[in-house]
């Protein structure tokens, strides 16, 4: 996302820096061979790339960043600041119903599953496959499917998915 909109306002004129903290644009786009081509795109509309660098605040027109290795502070001019951030699972609606345990018993409900963005938001063959699968595996023990979920500190160790060799 944060590739598409850097080259839109690019493409409208406006100066344009694009910050990750990945090593490279649009990381996730190296599984679809489509990197290459928009980092060239990128390039070639004059956008700047900080890559390895998070941004660590915004105030009067300046932006801090930081390297992510170094931590080395650093300070770029910024009129406007769009940041495309992690995205959070929708699950409001799971949450008020698992609040309701009583009464989806005595409804007649054994089983409430999160599935799709109630789990991880994704592109919509996610939420397709993840419905599909859940449709598949009814009156079976729901199992925790995580996908696109990085292993960081954030992770509790009871989802943290298992490493094998």
């Amino acid at each position: 996302m944060g590739g598409a909109l850097a080259e839109r306002f690019a493409r409208e004129g406006h100066a344009t820096t694009y910050v990750s903290p990945a090593g490279s644009v649009s990381p996730w786009t190296i599984h679809s061979n489509e990197q290459g081509n928009i980092h060239a795109r990128l390039r070639s509309l004059g956008v700047a790339l900080r890559l390895t660098e998070r941004v660590t605040g915004y105030a009067h027109g300046l932006l801090s960043l930081a390297d992510v290795y170094s931590e080395e502070p650093r300070q770029i001019e910024a009129g406007t600041l769009l940041i495309v951030g992690a995205r959070q699972a929708e699950d409001r609606l799971a949450v008020a119903l698992e609040a309701e345990g009583a009464r989806l018993t005595a409804a007649g409900i054994r089983t409430l599953s999160r599935i799709g963005d109630a789990l991880a938001p994704g592109a919509i063959v996610h939420a397709v496959w993840s419905g599909h699968h859940r449709g598949e595996t009814l009156g079976t023990e729901p199992e925790q499917v995580l996908r696109d979920a990085p292993i960081s500190s954030l992770c509790t160790p009871e989802v943290r998915p298992a490493l094998s060799a």
